[in-house]
């Protein structure tokens, strides 16, 4: 598909669509370098795994071991933001290594692409815009001070799960 990066607001960049897309098709592959939790914890100079993830926005959980760290990519698909409804589906193939991206309804020509980072993404971070996302994360952030941060899930969730 064709995508194209441009200002997103408040938001810093985002990728939008250079043409119509229809629902089912494939947007792209999130590209960035593979990494291990060891390696992720020496990047981001951090002694855990929870600080790591807060240190590398970029970093997309590809497995239990494996994550993909766009940090440093100029590919468009890690300017895709955040949108509770958002406008593309997360395929995440663990086996392939691979985290690949789809229309998930019908998107018009300049309309942003965004999917839902999860929930769980947001618990240790400032709270998104009421325009991209509506769910109160108050008793959320309440309720994670009764467990260990090990127990949060740090990535977006793979596709199919339910929270």
């Amino acid at each position: 598909a064709k995508v194209v990066v441009r200002d997103a607001g408040e938001k810093g960049k985002g990728a939008f669509a250079a043409k119509p897309l229809s629902a089912g098709t494939w947007v792209g592959q999130y590209v960035g370098t593979l990494v291990t939790k060891e390696d992720s914890l020496q990047r981001y100079n951090s002694t855990n795994i929870l600080s790591a993830s807060l240190r590398g926005d970029y970093l997309f959980k590809v497995d239990d071991v494996l994550s993909l760290d766009a940090q440093n990519s100029s590919h468009f698909s890690r300017y895709f933001n955040h949108a509770e409804h958002g406008n593309l589906r997360v395929a995440v193939d663990a086996e392939r290594r691979r985290v690949d991206f789809y229309a998930a309804r019908d998107v018009e020509h300049g309309e942003e692409l965004t999917f839902d980072y999860g929930i769980q993404y947001w618990l240790y971070r400032p709270t998104p815009s009421l325009e991209s996302d509506s769910r109160n994360y108050t008793r959320l952030r309440e309720r994670r001070i009764m467990r260990a941060p090990e127990l949060t899930l740090l990535h977006p969730p793979p596709p199919g799960a339910r929270m």
